[in-house]
């Protein structure tokens, strides 16, 4: 009897002790878990980039735009105003529409911050849905730098949709916000890893600001000066 009673101590003693120890060691993830599922969150939280489904594009009468080595169409005709402060260009037009392009080679030399393709997609697919407090520190590290990412890139971003781009010479992501506030972000990447931002927004909201055909065009025809 004094056996079995002095196992069942050592048992229960184990079990204490493993319960303690995994206390100590996921207290912080449960704690980081709990209060990040009790936030008010954003709809684009749970978005995940999905393929455009009609790469359809704009073809009215519009212009051709040329800053920095690239060039591109816009589906909009009649430039108001144009600024100009030699690492971002912002070109507005007379029927409300307003594109900003990035010097590319601003997030070579370090004036903006860059991300790499494969980090912003891990990003942007980040989902409270994928986190767990029962896995190594290391993950949830990651898993919360992933999340720390996607909040900081989209929390002014008004984004509804999340889109990825994928063409012959780009491949990226739009973030779209098209029916909450008319603006509309394009971030993309050549073979070579070099990464472009485009910012579109609109005086008007919904079918009669910026639509997705019009966002294709710019799209479909970005691409190098030739000779550059």
């Amino acid at each position: 009897m004094r056996t079995i009673h002095a196992i069942s101590i050592t048992v229960v003693s184990s079990l204490v002790a493993l319960a303690l120890i995994c206390g100590f060691y996921f207290a912080p993830q449960l704690r980081f878990y709990f209060d990040f599922h009790h936030l008010n969150r954003p709809g684009w939280w749970l978005a995940t980039p999905r393929p455009i489904e009609d790469m359809s594009a704009s073809t009215v009468p519009g212009t051709r735009l040329s800053y920095f080595g690239y060039e591109f169409e816009v589906p909009w005709s009649g430039i108001k105003k144009e600024a100009n402060d030699g690492r971002v260009v912002r070109i507005f037009f007379n029927s409300g529409q307003d594109i900003a392009f990035v010097d590319p080679k601003a997030f070579e030399n370090g004036t903006f911050p860059r991300i790499s393709y494969e980090s912003l997609r891990d990003a942007l697919s980040m989902t409270p849905s994928r986190l767990t407090p029962f896995c190594s520190r290391r993950r949830l590290d990651r898993d919360r730098q992933l999340m720390n990412t996607k909040g900081l890139r989209l929390e002014h971003s008004g984004a509804t949709d999340l889109f990825a781009i994928q063409t012959l010479a780009y491949r990226g992501f739009e973030v779209s916000g098209l029916q909450y506030n008319g603006r509309v972000e394009l971030t993309f990447f050549n073979n070579s890893g070099n990464m472009f931002n485009l910012q579109l927004a609109s005086e008007k909201q919904g079918s009669k600001g910026i639509t997705q055909p019009e966002i294709n065009r710019i799209i479909n025809s970005f691409h190098p000066v030739k000779g550059d």
